[in-house]
């Protein structure tokens, strides 16, 4: 009889090592289940406070920003209406600046806000140069109208480069892509 407890002995504690892993296992997942409910929240939260924003200055960039270097450039925006534009756009953006630096970005997101002010100054930097092509004239104008759309171009990358982890991040989540941001990573493929 003492042999057949003895055989009992490792499926018994097999079990219990199996039921504790089981067990273990079980309580990672529900803190994990609970964190990630969190970090989407958070994660909502930012980016309700944080659209108005951006399609504000997207707003200004497509609707007025774009038309009016080609308008400049055609001669049909006077050098004052083209600096009355800029100096409004600057102002835009620095109030946009001004509201993307008051948001608290949760913890994971830390990286994006760095991101948001690149683009945004890039953006109050192009509408500096739109300025200087108001105040000039013939290829000077022409030339610094170039160097606008190229600084623009910058601009929109580096707005992408935020976008892209805002995108990455509501993948991460379970959340999938939004329509109300930039998705540079579905377009690279």
């Amino acid at each position: 009889m003492a042999g057949s407890g003895s055989r009992k002995w490792p499926v018994i504690a097999t079990v219990a090592v199996l039921a504790g892993l089981a067990a273990g296992a079980t309580a990672v997942a529900l803190v994990g289940s609970a964190q990630r409910r969190d970090d989407r929240a958070a994660y909502l939260r930012y980016e309700r406070a944080l659209l108005p924003s951006l399609r504000e200055g997207g707003r200004i960039v497509q609707e007025e920003m774009k038309p009016s270097i080609r308008e400049l450039g055609d001669g049909n925006l006077s050098p004052k209406m083209a600096l009355e534009r800029a100096g409004a756009w600057r102002a835009q953006f620095a109030r946009i600046l001004t509201d993307v630096e008051a948001l608290d970005p949760p913890g994971f997101l830390a990286g994006v806000e760095p991101r948001w002010k690149v683009a945004i100054y890039a953006y109050e930097r192009t509408a500096g140069v739109f300025e200087l092509a108001a105040n000039a004239s013939g290829a000077e104008r022409s030339r610094l109208l170039e160097q606008v759309a190229a600084d623009g171009s910058r601009a929109d990358s580096m707005f992408d480069n935020a976008a892209r982890l805002m995108q990455f991040h509501r993948r991460r989540l379970g959340l999938g892509p939004t329509s109300q941001l930039p998705d540079p990573a579905a377009t690279e493929k």
